[in-house]
């Protein structure tokens, strides 16, 4: 079993680009408490900050990007597919507590 983590891109102008990503190994409930308790606002991070993959809307103008994905509690579970990411739960989880209430200040200094 590995843990699939879906989340997703949306600018400005409410367009959305879903993204996924298979963690190698099962993120437990406490560890998947941690994740969501590093969230900006409770729902908000950034996928190249912790090692996971980002595709955003193509078709995106300047004005209308945002450099946050979004990520609910529902979208993370364990399924029986392949890791797309070499990335075990406890290196995942240390590196959301890394951002912690810094997520802007790793994106602006």
């Amino acid at each position: 079993m590995n843990t699939v983590i879906e989340y997703y891109y949306r600018d400005a102008a409410n367009y959305k680009v879903w993204n996924e990503a298979v963690i190698t190994g099962v993120l437990t409930q406490e560890q998947v408490e941690k994740v969501l308790s590093c969230l900006d606002d409770g729902v908000y991070f950034i996928p190249s900050l912790v090692g996971l993959p980002e595709e955003q809307y193509d078709g995106w103008e300047m004005d209308a990007y945002r450099p946050f994905f979004e990520l609910e509690r529902e979208w993370i579970h364990n399924e029986e597919q392949d890791a797309t990411v070499e990335i075990t739960p406890e290196q995942l989880v240390s590196d959301f507590e890394r951002y912690r209430g810094r997520w802007r200040q790793a994106l602006y200094g």
